[in-house]
Order: C-alpha cells, then sequence, then structure tokens
C-alpha cells in the first residue's frame, strides 16, 4: 500500500475502510483534539461508529479510547 502525501499534509482517517487499513498494515497513528497531540504513535486496536481504540505503542500503557466526532487521527 502506498500513502501519498499532498502538500507535506499528513493522511487522516475519516472512513471505517481507512480505519480498516490502519489495523491490517499496523500503521502508527496520532490522536488530535483541538489542534493538539494527544497520542503519539499508536496503532488502530479496533473501531466502531463512534469510537476508536488505541494501543499504546509503550510497554505497559493501557489502551486510549477516543470519540471519532471529537478527534483527528493521522497516519505516522
Amino acid at each position: 500500500m502506498t500513502i501519498v502525501q499532498i502538500n507535506n499534509q499528513p493522511q487522516v482517517l475519516l472512513h471505517d475502510v481507512d480505519f480498516d487499513n490502519a489495523i491490517l498494515f499496523q500503521r502508527r497513528i496520532s490522536v488530535w483534539q483541538q489542534g493538539k497531540c494527544v497520542e503519539y504513535c499508536g496503532t488502530v486496536e479496533k473501531f466502531t461508529e463512534t469510537s476508536v481504540i488505541i494501543r499504546k505503542s509503550s510497554p505497559g500503557k493501557c489502551d486510549a479510547y477516543f470519540l471519532r466526532e471529537f478527534s483527528e487521527f493521522r497516519v505516522e
């Protein structure tokens, strides 16, 4: 899978297929809320229509739960 970035903009996960691909290819994801990065370099564990669970990359860390409505998910 080749991800093309236009104008150096990060790829933003918007649709279910984007999250499916992130899971399949174990893409590293950052989570942004109100213009600030609140989670960096986790992987998508699972998602629903309203939420996303991110597995943190650091050992011993708990998974994080984010509402899709209030978060932006970017491929790193």
